[in-house]
């Protein structure tokens, strides 16, 4: 069985919003900067106003181009046939989770994150296993000892019925 992230529409709009404003604001810095300013002062000012407003333009956008790779490569969890949880990042493998070492698997929506929260046995003697070391997990997020952002609610009941 394979279950994919799912971005909820809502939380894109407000990121494409909030890092609509933050561009915006931004190119309100880059063109202000170059109209009202005398070559003089662009020639002393001018480098740093170019960095401050393409930081700015970069810094809003970011948040939303990350919900859009999300979508367009969605994140997974694959369940083999010896119950152990395979969990896929930007399509590479990033850990492997054997079932016998959950205690709860829930779903938690904090605005504006959701996700599937994992508690863990506490004398389990099955390990995960972390393969790609370069992507972080994230641990003691929400209280919970692993969480996966944006497993919808569909996803945990999936999950947890297999």
């Amino acid at each position: 069985m394979i279950v994919k992230t799912a971005v909820n529409s809502k939380i894109k709009k407000d990121a494409l919003l909030n890092g609509t404003l933050l561009a915006g604001l931004g190119m309100l810095i880059l063109i202000g900067g170059s109209v009202s300013f005398s070559k003089e002062q662009l020639s002393q000012y001018g480098f740093l106003i170019f960095v401050f407003g393409i930081a700015l333009i970069t810094l809003g956008m970011m948040p939303y181009r990350k919900l859009v790779r999300i979508e367009n490569c969605p994140d997974e969890i694959h369940v083999n046939d010896d119950h152990t949880w395979v969990y896929y990042v930007k399509g590479k493998k990033l850990a492997e989770i054997p079932q016998e070492t959950m205690e709860s698997v829930n779903f938690i929506a904090r605005d504006p994150s959701y996700g599937i929260c994992i508690h863990f046995k506490k004398n389990s003697s099955s390990k995960v296993k972390v393969s790609d070391s370069d992507t972080q997990l994230q641990i003691n997020k929400f209280g919970c000892d692993l969480f996966m952002p944006y497993f919808t609610e569909r996803s945990v009941h999936q999950l947890n019925e297999h």
